[in-house]
């Protein structure tokens, strides 16, 4: 039974549906426009109508999806702030997590902790302590997984499908 509201997960789920049901229609037109006599030739016409109405639910979806995540708001760091500007910030706060923790690694190519073999060798003095280094480390993993968990919080947020402008007949 369709409803008049829709969360994140609901539509995330609805764009993957429809995704699916245009790749399938795309192989029902690739595979009907030759046959063995005797087979079921297929309808390529029916599949190209297929295609055309899984992009245009598609195209829709995405649109409510982009509206639905500038209007649903969310609290970073203290902060209101747009879902669609936390979904933006989540992959950067990831990649500085990895940054930091690729740096406290021994085996990493950015690691302070360098092997020489020859104590004569002249190498790179760190920068920065370990401590400061595993300090770093821990607050930006803890910045991107309040990001995480705020951005999962938020795809809970339920709106009217006529507030994101999408037809209930959009939905799966």
């Amino acid at each position: 039974m369709k409803t008049n509201t829709i969360n994140g997960h609901k539509l995330k789920t609805a764009i993957s549906i429809w995704e699916t049901r245009q790749k399938v229609a795309v192989g029902m037109f690739s595979n009907s426009l030759t046959y063995y006599q005797g087979e079921d030739p297929g309808d390529p016409v029916a599949a190209a109508a297929s295609i055309a109405k899984a992009n245009t639910a598609i195209a829709h979806l995405l649109t409510a999806r982009a509206r639905y995540n500038a209007l649903v708001e969310v609290e970073v760091h203290g902060q209101q702030i747009p879902l669609l500007q936390a979904l933006v910030q989540i992959g950067p706060a990831g990649q500085m997590a990895k940054m930091w923790q690729a740096a406290i690694s021994p085996n990493s190519r950015t690691s302070y902790a360098r092997d020489f073999r020859n104590k004569d060798e002249i190498h790179p003095v760190s920068s920065l302590s370990q401590a400061e280094l595993i300090s770093q480390a821990e607050k930006a993993a803890a910045a991107a997984a309040e990001l995480r968990a705020a951005i999962s919080a938020a795809n809970m947020t339920e709106v009217d499908l006529a507030v994101i402008g999408l037809d209930v007949a959009f939905l799966p």
